[in-house]
């Protein structure tokens, strides 16, 4: 789970610390579109995927617009 914000891509599933530089898109040879380092969590029920979605959702940026 991914947020661009400021135009940084922040991984929302590990704690960083907000003024680091982000993560970088990337795109490979087959021309695929991909976040490099964005981390991988595997879930083996419903209830686990809900607590690794709060957990993201938790960790958004919220400003005011």
């Amino acid at each position: 789970m991914l947020e661009i914000y400021n135009e940084k891509v922040q991984d929302l599933l590990i704690p960083q610390k907000k003024d680091q530089g982000g993560l970088k898109i990337r795109e490979d040879k087959k021309g695929m579109v991909y976040v490099q380092d964005l981390s991988k969590h595997p879930v083996g029920s419903y209830e686990r995927i809900e607590q690794k979605m709060n957990s993201g959702y938790d960790s958004r940026s919220i400003g005011s617009t």
